[in-house]
């Protein structure tokens, strides 16, 4: 996770991942959840891919 003031829970973090694979689309996750499109990214690559692991 990264440092600083972290407000996504590992709830949002599941509704991000979600979102993004129903849309497929980093700008539309990142309106819909009011953050920046490199933030989804990033949550989806590195948060997302180690997720499905488990």
């Amino acid at each position: 996770m990264p440092r600083g003031n972290s407000r996504v829970s590992d709830l949002t973090i599941q509704q991000v991942c979600d979102h993004y694979l129903i849309t497929k689309s980093y700008k539309i996750t990142a309106k819909m959840f009011g953050l920046s499109d490199t933030t989804i990214r990033y949550i989806v690559n590195k948060i997302g891919a180690y997720a499905e692991k488990i």
